[in-house]
């Protein structure tokens, strides 16, 4: 598997000077403590290390074709990072795959495995939402295997993005359960494929977005949120977010819940800080508790694409092994 992901990436960056391929990608190194206690070394998070291979290619008219390879890795010990969603044994080359064709007058078509539109939608709110001790609303089917997705033009500020995804390629499922934990769910019962419908809205100062799910073991639940630029309104660099959550029927290990987010984001010069926090509500079964997030972080710009993070996290009424007081400290650099 490694030869294999030297040689496409050795193949790629030759053939780069011949097409229009970019070469991107990001390194974390991170020493970070859990609720347990337990330390360790590498990324907060694991998509905070990939290689990334995309480009561009312009058609006739208005159309163009976009595309994107994305290999994920481990800096602790620099094995592979993927999740597939379709075995429990990840074996998988990219963790991300995309095709897409663009056009301004007919809107854009995606096909592949990809970060969705509905979760890029809601990054912009989630302040923390690119991290494991941030407080989110959220993190189920943001990214799916056997993808089809169509988004609409901008019509007066409004997008409608529809999603289909193969039950039979998304077996097995990570994501935070109603209890606070994040469990890979065995999706393997569902014979239904996922359909998403997603409104967004964005003008001025204004972003939101509302999405209704239909899930792979039949399940449905809905995400709303947004984020107000209040520099707008004369208060430079601060954004606030809101979200809330609903799944509407159990899930694996997930009952019925609710989940409230709110958030802000400040800017200073060099500085980038956050504080989230997030509350489980009108849980259905008496043996879940409402679990409560209170996360911060704060960012030191060394250059444009260096940083230096810190993030901490506050679980309450959780399980005993996420329960408490998680953090970490480290840097991350861009290319």
């Amino acid at each position: 598997m490694k030869k294999v992901i030297l040689a496409v990436s050795l193949m790629l960056a030759t053939s780069a000077s011949a097409q229009n391929v970019n070469i991107s990608g990001s390194i974390e190194m991170a020493i970070k403590t859990t609720a347990a206690g337990v330390t360790s070394l590498g990324a907060s998070k694991t998509d905070r290390n990939n290689l990334t291979f995309s480009g561009v290619e312009k058609l006739d008219g208005d159309l163009s074709v976009d595309w994107m390879l994305q290999n994920r890795f481990t800096t602790d010990t620099g094995t592979s990072a993927q999740t597939n969603s379709s075995t429990s044994s990840y074996p998988e080359l990219f963790e991300q795959t995309r095709l897409g064709l663009n056009s301004n007058r007919f809107g854009q078509l995606r096909l592949g495995r990809f970060t969705s539109t509905m979760a890029s939608n809601e990054s912009r709110f989630l302040f923390q939402e690119d991290s494991t001790f941030g407080a989110n609303h959220t993190t189920q089917y943001t990214r799916l295997s056997s993808q089809r997705e169509y988004t609409t033009p901008d019509i007066m500020g409004f997008k409608y993005t529809w999603l289909r995804a193969d039950a039979s390629a998304n077996k097995y499922i990570t994501f935070a359960t109603g209890n606070g934990t994040t469990t890979t769910t065995d999706m393997s019962s569902g014979a239904v494929d996922l359909t998403s419908h997603t409104i967004s809205y964005e003008k001025g100062p204004f972003f939101g977005t509302a999405t209704a799910v239909s899930g792979l073991q039949g399940e449905t639940s809905k995400r709303y949120g947004g984020m107000v630029d209040m520099s707008y309104f004369g208060v430079n660099n601060l954004k606030l977010g809101a979200g809330r959550f609903r799944q509407i029927q159990t899930l694996g290990t997930q009952t019925p819940h609710s989940n409230t987010y709110l958030g802000a984001e400040y800017k200073i010069g060099p500085w980038t800080t956050a504080v989230t926090t997030s509350v489980a509500d009108d849980v259905t079964s008496s043996t879940t508790t409402k679990v409560g997030k209170l996360g911060a972080k704060v960012y030191y710009a060394l250059s444009k694409r260096t940083t230096l993070q810190a993030e901490w996290l506050d679980t309450r009424n959780a399980t005993a092994a996420t329960n408490g007081a998680s953090y970490y400290v480290g840097m991350r650099h861009t290319f």
